[in-house]
């Protein structure tokens, strides 16, 4: 009886354990917002309904009280001989976008880029009538202020941070950082990111891992707060490919369209691993908001440990939130020597104080321009 009782408690124990070890970590990608269906067809005719300003179809869509919108073009049909110009203006009646014929009418559908303010307006702007055009609204992706998990130590350290052309060491390193805007299973969704080479972003696998996802991904370059609370953006540049994704290591390599490194900068990534109680810095936009600094209290705590699989992350005490995935960990020198991606596991005697990075030196080959 004693043998019997000794072995039910070791199996109660392994499997007590076996749990808290298998309890997942949370990946910090940031939900915020939801898709709203729409489905607004062009006409079967167009005419003119402004000839002073060559509009042919407008549609508008009131104010929703959102922060911003995001609306998705679909079933794009276009044998129009005509030359046209499809607009996208905010609800303070602000331009926000402009596809030309031969951008619009190339692609099957596009979801357009940030819409400031809740609501817009569409317009379709052509010389002469553009008979065989084609297509629908199918919905758009409205923010929503949601919660998010915060995974900060006692008081949140973190702080606004704002760079310009020409800084050097954080803020110079800062500028290279972008907010990732996509849509992935029906959500608005927000991740950071990094640039390595003139066109090419690294965020996380979790956060933009397919052609479909890519093709939703806008990343905001400059989105930044100023002292008197206003909120400024300085580029936004569209996802073209998915270059390479690793699940294991948690890490995607995304072409942009046109050079945004060449503007905002690139990063330096070490080849090399953190040292335990070694100093950090970790730049992010962490709910999806302006770009932050986590630099105080910011360090490694756990030289190896595991993330998605064995022996490839470190653990490390810089405050992050939902929206942090993706985002450059910094040694002294400004060098990336991580890439955050795992937030605390609540009720863990190991996590539930450390986030975790994946370490640089087990994906620098992978990753390296």
């Amino acid at each position: 009886m004693h043998v019997r009782g000794q072995r039910a408690s070791l199996l109660a124990t392994g499997v007590a354990l076996l749990l808290l070890v298998a309890q997942p970590a949370h990946a910090q990608k940031k939900t915020e917002g939801r898709v709203v269906p729409l489905d607004v067809p062009t006409p079967a005719n167009f005419f003119f309904e402004n000839p002073a300003l060559k509009i042919v179809w407008s549609f508008d869509l009131p104010g929703r009280g959102a922060q911003f919108v995001r609306i998705h073009f679909t079933a794009i049909d276009d044998h129009a001989t005509a030359d046209y110009r499809v607009l996208v203006f905010d609800r303070n009646a602000t331009q926000v976008a402009e596809y030309a014929k031969a951008v619009f009418g190339a692609r099957p559908d596009l979801w357009s880029g940030l819409v400031k303010g809740g609501g817009f307006r569409v317009e379709i702007r052509a010389p002469t009538i553009p008979s065989g055009l084609s297509f629908r609204i199918k919905e758009y992706a409205a923010h929503q202020v949601l919660p998010h998990l915060e995974s900060i130590f006692r008081q949140p350290d973190w702080r606004y941070i704002q760079s310009k052309a020409g800084d050097r060491g954080i803020l110079g390193a800062a500028r290279a950082v972008a907010k990732l805007s996509f849509i992935r299973e029906g959500q608005l969704d927000a991740c950071s990111g990094f640039m390595i080479s003139d066109d090419r972003l690294v965020t996380n696998e979790h956060c933009v891992s397919s052609p479909d996802v890519c093709d939703t991904a806008v990343a905001i370059f400059g989105y930044e707060r100023a002292p008197d609370g206003s909120e400024t953006s300085e580029d936004e540049v569209r996802c073209l490919e998915v270059v390479k994704v690793d699940q294991s290591f948690d890490f995607a390599v995304l072409r942009l369209d046109g050079a945004p490194g060449r503007r905002f900068g690139t990063v330096k990534l070490a080849n090399r691993p953190p040292l335990r109680n070694e100093r950090l810095f970790l730049v992010q936009h962490p709910g999806g908001g302006p770009k932050m600094l986590s630099e105080i209290d910011c360090a490694v705590k756990t030289a190896r440990t595991p993330g998605v699989i064995a022996d490839s992350d470190f653990g490390h005490t810089c405050d992050t939130a939902g929206g942090s995935s993706g985002s450059p960990v910094f040694d002294k020198n400004a060098q990336v020597v991580g890439l955050h991606h795992l937030g605390f596991i609540l009720g863990n005697p190991l996590w539930s104080e450390q986030n975790r990075a994946v370490r640089m030196e087990r994906i620098f080959e992978a990753i390296k321009p």
